[in-house]
């Protein structure tokens, strides 16, 4: 088990914080800036599960696109394509949380964006 603090990765389009990582959990905050979005992408070693603490945006899981806000919330299972879009002015925070047999930043595939 592992609790990291602090350890906040920038990324093109925002930022992610873990607060929790082990093999087989990870918790973490992710922020998107304003008109930006995650790559299109999908796992094949873990499931997630997003909640929408504040901003809006879109998100796209197996090209079905819906609407997402502070409240929202979405499931996402293993090889599900999905991806995430900031559409307002202001940062898109978001809390993660994967569960899988191996919860790596190494296991995702990326295609062209869809949003």
């Amino acid at each position: 088990m592992s609790i990291k603090q602090d350890s906040k990765t920038e990324k093109t389009w925002g930022y992610y914080t873990d607060y929790y990582r082990s093999s087989r959990m990870v918790i973490k905050e992710i922020v998107i800036a304003p008109g930006q979005k995650i790559s299109h992408q999908k796992h094949w070693d873990r499931k997630e599960y997003w909640e929408i603490v504040s901003g809006e945006g879109e998100v796209a899981i197996n090209g079905q696109i819906q609407q997402i806000k502070a409240g929202s919330s979405f499931f996402v299972d293993i090889e599900d394509w999905h991806q995430v879009k900031n559409t307002s002015m202001e940062p898109l925070f978001c809390i993660e949380v994967q569960v899988g047999v191996e919860c790596s930043e190494t296991d995702i595939e990326r295609t062209m964006d869809v949003i």
